[in-house]
C-alpha cells in the first residue's frame, strides 16, 4: 500500500532556498572586474590635441561596459614599469574614442586605457600604451623628430 507524503511548510522552505542557492551560481562567478582593453591607436589632431581610439571591452557579464577611463601623460609608465600617469578623464559613454586636448604643442604624450562597468568596477591592467606627439613646435621651439 502506497502511503502519501505531504511536504511540510520547512522542506518546501528548504527546497525554495537550495533552488535560489542554484540560481545565483552564475551570476557569482560572473562577478568581476570587465576586460581590459586592447587595441589603443593615438593620432595628433592639432597642436593641442590627439585623438584616441580602441577595441571595445566587455563587462564581467559579458554585456557592455558603463565607459572607459584614459590616462596619459608625458612619461611612458610602461617603458618605466612603474608610476602613475599625470592625467585621467573618462569617457562619458562606452564610445571607444577619445580626444584629449588641452595639451602641450610638439609634445609626445602616453596614453593607456582602462574599461569601469556600471558597478564603478575598473579593469585589472593599463591597456597597452599608444603614444602620439602633438602638432607645432614644442616650448624648447623645436619641432619634433620626424615631422
Amino acid at each position: 500500500m502506497k502511503t502519501k507524503h505531504s511536504i511540510t511548510r520547512f522542506e518546501r522552505s528548504l527546497i525554495a532556498l537550495i533552488a535560489a542557492t542554484l540560481l545565483a551560481i552564475p551570476f557569482v562567478f560572473a562577478a568581476g572586474e570587465p576586460e581590459n582593453v586592447s587595441g589603443v591607436a593615438a593620432s595628433p589632431i592639432s597642436e593641442t590635441s590627439v585623438g584616441l581610439s580602441w577595441n571595445s571591452a566587455k563587462a564581467a557579464n559579458g554585456g557592455l561596459v558603463n565607459h572607459y577611463r584614459v590616462y596619459y601623460g608625458t612619461t611612458s609608465v610602461q617603458a618605466a614599469g612603474e608610476g602613475d600617469y599625470d592625467f585621467q578623464a573618462d569617457t562619458t559613454n562606452n564610445n571607444t574614442s577619445y580626444a584629449a586636448s588641452g595639451l602641450a604643442p610638439g609634445t609626445t604624450y602616453y596614453f593607456s586605457v582602462t574599461a569601469v562597468d556600471g558597478a564603478g568596477l575598473e579593469s585589472e591592467a593599463y591597456s597597452l600604451e599608444a603614444s602620439a606627439t602633438t602638432l607645432g613646435e614644442s616650448a624648447d621651439g623645436e619641432t619634433p623628430a620626424g615631422r
